[in-house]
């Protein structure tokens, strides 16, 4: 099931009984700028607003911008909708895949659409919580091309832990998360052999990768 942004955010409102007037509130965004994405008659949004919308409903920005983040997060609220109508709890051990992740060097990705679909059953206690399939070499052994990454992204990252990065310039990255200041965030590669350190204003988040799971685990979407 292809959905426009517009049409995922009109779903989005629907399920909450939202209107433009009562999300602009919830968000501090126009009311004429959510009218106008709605409609169809202008533009998607700028990040930073859409940014805003997805805090309001709990869901990952990822969701406005990646039509198989659209799919994997209806398919996941539709089994849940539908294990509720026979009186089982909603799973929590679906996680949708939401790109390919392509590695560069040194834990450096770019996100494709091409080979992601579906979930990956693995328990997570995050709602919002995705996975990246990853392809390329340059972590190995930590991370193997073929294998799933879950990213959960309402935890905040620890010390040790891997993390997902994406920076205001475009760029995506897996490391190890160090410790950061009021000002830096300290990283370091997957295999150990440079650090980095960021300026926390560089960054548009920073999500914790709490597993690393096998292909076996994929599952396609009906």
């Amino acid at each position: 099931m292809n959905m426009k942004s517009s049409e995922f955010l009109q779903h989005l409102m629907d399920k909450a009984k939202d209107n433009p007037n009562s999300l602009a509130r919830k968000s501090n965004v126009p009311q004429s700028t959510i009218f106008r994405f709605v409609t169809g008659t202008s533009k998607e949004p700028r990040l930073s607003t859409l940014e805003k919308i997805a805090r309001v409903y709990g869901v990952p920005v990822e969701t406005f911008l990646n039509d198989q983040a659209r799919r994997a997060y209806l398919f996941r609220d539709e089994e849940a909708n539908e294990l509720q109508d026979v009186g089982h709890p909603p799973p929590s051990s679906l996680v949708p895949v939401v790109s390919t992740a392509k590695l560069g060097d040194n834990g450096w990705y770019c996100e494709t659409e091409a080979g992601t679909d579906g979930y990956v059953a693995h328990f997570s206690d995050d709602p919002d919580a995705y996975a990246l399939l990853v392809k390329g070499d340059s972590m190995f052994p930590a991370i193997r091309s073929g294998w799933y990454v879950i990213v959960e992204p309402n935890h905040v990252p620890m010390g040790g832990e891997y993390v997902a990065v994406h920076l205001k310039n475009e760029k995506k990255m897996v490391k190890e998360f160090l410790f950061k200041t009021p000002d830096e965030i300290h990283l370091q590669s997957i295999n150990g052999q440079e650090r980095l350190t960021l300026q926390a204003t560089d960054i548009i988040s920073m999500h914790p990768v709490t597993a690393v799971v096998s292909p076996r685990k994929h599952k396609l979407l009906p």
